[in-house]
């Protein structure tokens, strides 16, 4: 869990009833156990459920509900979610300083460098491919202002 993401999430979000969006539980599970706070999870627990359409997350939005996203960097959709990722990358402004890569399957906070990952996964990491998944690269956008 990145510290600095959670206080800067913390402190734009407090009237939000979500701490922020992301592609999938595996982002996210050690920023609701930190917060007590939900996370909304766009794709579900493998980021392959179409939890939510774009419209919901523009009301979502709207409605003061959400207002920052963790997603996959402009490029391609995530789980078949094209549209949400066009709507994110060309509504939301990116927040400098909290891009990380990520993967989708089984790391414990989900966002890490990758010397994070190949400590937890004890791999070397100057080489090869993490086992469990494909890293992608997310950004942190703020759909709010």
């Amino acid at each position: 869990m990145s510290q600095a993401l959670l206080d800067h999430l913390e402190q734009h979000t407090p009237d939000s009833t979500y701490l922020m969006a992301v592609p999938s539980s595996m982002q996210a599970g050690d920023y609701v156990l930190a917060t007590g706070r939900p996370v909304l999870y766009l794709g579900g627990f493998m980021g392959q459920d179409k939890v939510v359409s774009r419209d919901d997350l523009r009301r979502m939005v709207a409605a003061g509900q959400l207002r920052n996203i963790y997603w996959n960097a402009p490029g391609g959709g995530f789980g078949g979610q094209a549209d949400i990722s066009t709507w994110v990358t060309t509504r939301c402004k990116v927040v400098t300083g909290f891009d990380a890569v990520t993967r989708n399957a089984g790391a414990p906070s989900g966002i890490l460098t990758r010397q994070d990952e190949a400590s937890f996964y004890g791999q070397d990491p100057g080489g090869g491919s993490f086992p469990g998944g494909r890293d992608m690269q997310v950004l942190l956008y703020d759909c709010g202002g």
